[in-house]
């Protein structure tokens, strides 16, 4: 018998705190952020997260969970292709 390999794919979980705070917990990785905007490759779907607003920063960040916090404007799913990422790796 073939062995095979499980994939499990599923959407990271958010959690939105009023105007003041996105928690994400999933695999990603951090394409870019500033205090204007965080991009998060989500590694599903080929989609990334955007978090705009002002003052941002990151909070608290694990291996799988990272708070952002400061005044949220807006909180979006993207296409990677479509987004410009500052920083890579």
């Amino acid at each position: 018998m073939k062995k095979q390999k499980l994939v499990t794919m599923s959407a990271p979980s958010v959690v939105i705190n009023g105007e003041e705070e996105v928690i994400l917990e999933g695999k990603f990785r951090l394409c870019d952020y500033s205090s204007a905007r965080v991009v998060l490759d989500l590694k599903y779907r080929g989609k990334c997260a955007v978090i705009s607003g002002e003052s941002l920063r990151l909070c608290a960040a694990a291996e799988n969970v990272v708070s952002v916090a400061g005044k949220i404007h807006s909180f979006s799913y993207e296409y990677l292709s479509e987004v410009r990422c500052e920083q890579a790796d």
